[in-house]
């Protein structure tokens, strides 16, 4: 060791700072890391991060709309099922005008005329009912009429009235009695439409 000193101290002082040097140059660019590489996986990093956050903050959106889809499919669903109970697809005119008869006898109306309109041939596309319709011609007095017209009304399936005309026909003891003439619509659910 002391024999390594020695001849330490015999190399000029320049050759040990030039030495120096390059062993500091030979490291720098052999072992040196400046922290580049490792900034630039962070930055990377970082950028996939913010993607994926973007990512998942759409599917969270997307789930929340989903959420909003469904409760307003589920709602329009069982409007539909309701409007289906009103609109039977096995549909007898017969058992319509039996339901006619009865409620005008209730009301206390004379029941003149009743005469299912022909069927006006296929429902056009994306229809999904079809228009059944009854020519009535009914007699009574006013109030008679308008509580023919609420009892068909509270109906378990959708019958409305159309075209009406109202004379009036003769007036006994000071009570007008009215003819009313009209159409009575009811519809019937197409099924596979």
């Amino acid at each position: 060791m002391d024999e390594l000193v020695d001849r330490l101290k015999t190399i000029p002082p320049h050759f040990l700072v030039a030495g120096a040097f390059g062993l500091a140059l030979l490291y720098y660019f052999l072992y040196f890391d400046s922290g580049e590489a490792i900034t630039a996986r962070i930055n990377a990093k970082r950028a996939e991060l913010a993607s994926v956050q973007k990512d998942l903050s759409d599917t969270e959106a997307v789930i929340g709309d989903r959420q909003k889809f469904e409760q307003e499919y589920n709602r329009v669903s069982d409007q539909f099922r309701a409007a289906i109970e009103y609109l039977p697809s096995n549909f007898n005119i017969q058992s319509l005008l039996k339901q006619i008869y009865s409620e005008a006898r209730s009301a206390g109306i004379e029941l003149d005329r009743t005469a299912p309109q022909q069927n006006r041939g296929p429902a056009p596309d994306g229809q999904f009912y079809q228009e059944l319709l009854i020519d009535v011609t009914l007699t009574g007095t006013y109030p008679q009429l308008t509580l023919f017209l609420s009892y068909i009304s509270r109906l378990q399936r959708i019958v409305n009235i159309r075209d009406i005309e109202l004379i009036t026909v003769r007036v006994v003891d000071g009570t007008q009695f009215l003819s009313m003439k009209g159409t009575l619509v009811s519809y019937r659910y197409l099924e596979g439409k």
